[in-house]
């Protein structure tokens, strides 16, 4: 077997180690790529988010030259490749998914900081003949705060739903070889894993069922329009998605129909609608 082009970079921690600590300096990121670690707060105690194989943490030193603002730590015993800026380069240039999810941890940041900068400028509601207190400047955020059984606030693709559409009848996802039934409402639909990394949890969320995680974080868009859904691969994705055994080129939107096949990834279903 071809060792890793990365094998050199690999690192080996035992359950309970300290990968960093809060306030350490470092200009490396991790990518785990077996076992399980958490991200703990200041206070020593507190879990940010729990990460697994796929899963990234560091990068704002590795980007920013900052100090760490949190602290991980081995929850199990695992392996992770430590990236510092040679390599980075190199890895996100052959890693697409990576770059993808990286770009959304960033860009979910950057809307977390313009809705802070919102609320702040915004006067606060006063009973008639009172003064309004001034707002309260924003507080940083430093790091995201992510718990893995809850979702966070509604945002696209993360858990969010639309009303269903008026006319859509009813639309669901059947579980092939399983029980399990996923109904689909609104008109556009996230398919994929919760993300502990960006803290987007999918409409269609396969974590428990996904066990292989054959399917990406964001994996398809399912969308509703006035002759009924498409599916569509989103960019990064990988290990593909099918529809009736035939490849879905990512970007492109395939209709479908009562009774198709759809597999994403290692995952199948039967999509079935019933009339309004």
């Amino acid at each position: 077997m071809a060792q890793s082009p990365f094998a050199d970079y690999l690192a080996r921690f035992d359950a309970g180690d300290a990968i960093f600590t809060t306030g350490e300096d470092g200009q490396t990121l991790f990518v785990i790529q077996s076992g399980v670690i958490d991200l703990v707060g200041k206070d020593g105690e507190e879990v940010l988010a729990t990460l697994e194989r796929g899963d990234f943490f560091g990068e704002m030193s590795l980007l920013e030259g900052t100090p760490r603002t949190y602290s991980a730590v081995a929850k199990e015993a695992c392996e992770a490749i430590e990236i510092g800026p040679a390599l980075f380069d190199r890895m996100i240039r052959s890693n697409i998914e990576l770059a993808v999810r990286m770009l959304r941890k960033l860009s979910f940041r950057l809307a977390q900081a313009e809705s802070r900068l919102t609320s702040a400028h915004r006067p606060p509601l006063a009973a008639e003949g009172d003064v309004a207190a001034p707002p309260e400047p924003p507080c940083p955020e430093e790091t995201p705060r992510v718990m893995d059984d809850a979702p966070p606030p509604t945002q696209e693709g993360s858990g969010g739903s639309e009303p269903a559409p008026a006319g859509a009848g009813t639309a669901c996802l059947v579980h092939v070889g399983g029980s399990e039934v996923f109904p689909l409402e609104g008109t556009r639909i996230h398919v994929g894993r919760f993300d502990p990394v960006t803290g987007m949890r999918p409409e269609v969320d396969l974590t428990l069922l996904d066990l292989k995680r054959s399917v990406s974080r964001r994996h398809a868009i399912l969308s509703f329009d006035d002759e009924g859904y498409t599916v569509s691969e989103e960019v990064g994705a990988l290990n593909g998605t099918e529809i009736n055994g035939d490849q879905v080129d990512q970007g492109t939107q395939v209709r479908i129909r009562h009774g198709d096949k759809v597999a994403f990834g290692g995952v199948t279903f039967e999509f079935q609608t019933t009339a309004p």
